[in-house]
């Protein structure tokens, strides 16, 4: 069948049609490409590099919370950003799971390996009495700087410190490595110590270091209570189907990278069990059973986003 006199016939026209849309898709996907590879690359920077654009970027909403006196006795915005999505929630998330897992007294000495922007420290001044006590060290000095105005001001009892250890993504100059750290604190310090989202940014020499210290200055019945990113075959199984929200991959024996570059853990780093387990078992921690699983992996039933360990001074 044609079309009037002159004109194209219809597959013609279907065909104009059709090369029209494929140069739209072609320029779309020459814009797209550029932008995702640039989103890709800020994804990927350094958070140290990236505080200085989000401190700007928040600074208009943050002296708006000033001259309306909100926030709530908040970091600024930049600096939650700096720790992770849901300040308040997951502080209080934690809050129980210290109790509930980690049997927190009020009267216990507390230590926080990788304090931040005090996203678990402020819930805890809601806990702790005054024969309790908190401390706190990170490597970010403008986290610290602000829990110690904040926080450490109007309760005597939370001491917080800045640790000059070296990481890639959040502090590349530091003057100490990692794997040599000495925690700052006098063997059997505490009741119960807890590190955030902080194996979970360590490559394998710097994370049995800090299991180590952390072994160190623990009580005889003391509490650590640290996550992970544990594979187990259950998680290697959902990360082969792609089922969780993060593409790990394994790049050295037991040490799956989310970067997929050997060696380049301090984005994320997830280690397979038994691996983890060895650190522990080497460092004199003796784990509680069950480990708490969690949801990055995609399970169904998970206890919270990462894995869960509870381990006291083993002997």
């Amino acid at each position: 069948m044609t079309a009037r006199s002159g004109g194209p016939t219809i597959g013609a026209r279907e065909r104009t049609i059709a090369t029209s849309r494929r140069r739209e898709t072609r320029a779309a996907r020459l814009l797209k490409s550029p932008l995702r590879s640039a989103a890709r690359r800020w994804r990927y920077l350094p958070s140290a590099s990236k505080a200085p654009v989000w401190r700007a970027v928040f600074a208009p909403l943050d002296a708006l919370d000033r001259v309306r006196g909100a926030g709530g006795g908040l970091p600024p915005r930049w600096l939650r950003f700096l720790v992770g999505d849901n300040y308040e929630g997951v502080g209080r998330e934690f809050l129980g799971l210290f109790q509930r897992l980690g049997h927190l007294g009020p009267d216990d000495a507390v230590l926080d390996i990788g304090c931040g922007a005090g996203r678990m420290a402020l819930p805890l001044t809601t806990l702790l009495s005054a024969r309790g006590s908190y401390d706190g060290f990170d490597i970010v000095p403008a986290a610290v700087a602000w829990c110690t105005r904040n926080i450490g001001r109007r309760h005597a009892n939370f001491r917080f410190r800045t640790l000059d250890v070296r990481n890639d993504r959040y502090n590349p100059r530091g003057a100490l490595a990692a794997h040599e750290v000495t925690f700052p604190y006098p063997d059997a310090s505490f009741d119960f110590a807890f590190a955030s989202s902080v194996f979970t940014h360590l490559g394998p020499a710097e994370a049995r270091r800090y299991l180590a210290e952390a072994r160190r200055v623990l009580r005889p019945g003391g509490r650590l209570l640290a996550t992970f990113f544990l594979v187990d075959p259950e998680a290697r199984a959902l990360m082969a189907a792609a089922a969780g929200s993060l593409a790990f991959r394994e790049t050295a024996p037991g040490v799956h990278t989310l970067l997929h570059r050997a060696g380049d853990v301090h984005f994320a780093v997830a280690v397979d069990e038994d691996l983890a387990r060895a650190w522990l078992a080497e460092a004199g921690l003796r784990v509680h059973e069950p480990v708490h699983r969690g949801a990055w992996c995609g399970r169904a039933e998970h206890v919270s986003y990462q894995d869960i360990v509870v381990a006291s001074p083993s002997g």
